[in-house]
């Protein structure tokens, strides 16, 4: 499940469909783009990535909550 944002939504298919092929999962993964509203779960993702960017006392408080971080590059 990921946040739609219908700003940017072509780009993230896009980056999505590459990124999917390049690791080879095409047969593995399966992603749904949704809003907030359409999925509330989303806020819990929200919420840990606003803390961590935040850093500080928040970093340290969602820490514990992140299992990895990947950065895909454009």
């Amino acid at each position: 499940m990921i946040e739609r944002d219908e700003s940017i939504e072509k780009s993230d298919r896009q980056t999505l469909f590459r990124e999917v092929r390049r690791h080879g999962l095409t047969d593995e993964l399966n992603y749904v783009l949704e809003t907030p509203y359409q999925e509330p779960l989303l806020w819990v993702a929200d919420a840990i990535a606003w803390s961590y960017t935040k850093g500080g006392e928040w970093r340290q408080r969602v820490d514990p909550l992140i299992a990895g971080i990947t950065i895909l590059s454009p």
